[in-house]
C-alpha cells in the first residue's frame, strides 16, 4: 500500500506529539487528516524516544547506509579510473626511450673512449 507521507514526515509527526505541539493524538490525526489506527501504526514501526527506541533511528540508519553504498561505488569508480590512466600512461612511456644515464660507469667509460668533436678531450688530444 503506497503512503502519501515519506519516512521523513512520518517521523515528525510523531516527534511532533512527542515533543508536545499537539494537545492530544486526536488532534494530531485531525490536523495530518490520518486515522488514529495509522498513528499507532506508525508509532509501532518507527518507535518513540519515551519507550526507549529512537523515532526516525532506524530511518537515519538506512539514509546512512545509502550514502555509504553510493561513496563506495563513487571511491571505486574513481579507482578503476586511475588504474586506467595508470596503465595509459605506462603504456605511452614504454614506446619512449629512456634517456642514457651520463653518471652510470658504463656511460663515463664510453665518453671517455669516444669523446664527441668540439670537446675539451678531443681538442687536448689533438
Amino acid at each position: 500500500m503506497k503512503c502519501r507521507f515519506s519516512r521523513s514526515q512520518i517521523v515528525s509527526i510523531l516527534q511532533e506529539y512527542d515533543s508536545g505541539l499537539s494537545p492530544s493524538v486526536a488532534a494530531l490525526c485531525i490536523k495530518h487528516r490520518v486515522s488514529r489506527q495509522t498513528y499507532y501504526h506508525w508509532r509501532a514501526k518507527y518507535g518513540r524516544p519515551d519507550d526507549g527506541g529512537d523515532a526516525g533511528g532506524g530511518l537515519r540508519l538506512s539514509e546512512l547506509e545509502g550514502e555509504i553504498g553510493a561513496l563506495r561505488r563513487l571511491v571505486s569508480a574513481q579507482i578503476a579510473l586511475v588504474e586506467d590512466l595508470q596503465q595509459r600512461l605506462s603504456q605511452s612511456l614504454a614506446c619512449i626511450a629512456p634517456p642514457a644515464r651520463l653518471d652510470s660507469p658504463k656511460n663515463q667509460s664510453r665518453a671517455a673512449m669516444n669523446p664527441q668533436p668540439g670537446s675539451l678531450r678531443s681538442s687536448a688530444a689533438a
